[in-house]
């Protein structure tokens, strides 16, 4: 659980800092688990929209520049990496992987 505070705590933290400052992006790294998590992820799937809610608040009630990613699963690293049960379940859903080497790349 601390886990999860800390990504809203983290979020609201940078918002609220960022409010006088002259940016041109402000970007957060989210996870589709805000729109579709899995049994057991309803804590990381709130967080996750949470910042997606920030996002959208500062784009259209503030003004302000405001990006929320929503990354789907990531091969190489994490819970799939820990867990092969969830990555197997995510492929029989028909989901595709970005591996976490590759996932930098699309960045640019």
């Amino acid at each position: 659980m601390i886990t999860v505070f800390n990504l809203l705590q983290g979020s609201f933290l940078l918002h609220q800092m960022s409010l006088e400052m002259n940016l041109d992006f402000f970007v957060m790294f989210s996870s589709m688990a805000s729109i579709i998590g899995n049994v057991g992820q309803c804590s990381y799937s709130a967080c996750n929209a949470f910042q997606d809610s920030l996002a959208q608040y500062r784009r259209q009630v503030l003004g302000l520049p405001g990006l929320a990613i929503n990354w789907g699963p990531i091969s190489g690293a994490g819970v799939m990496e820990r867990d092969s049960s969830v990555a197997k379940l995510m492929t029989i859903a028909g989901l595709g992987f970005i591996h976490a080497k590759d996932g930098t790349l699309f960045l640019y």
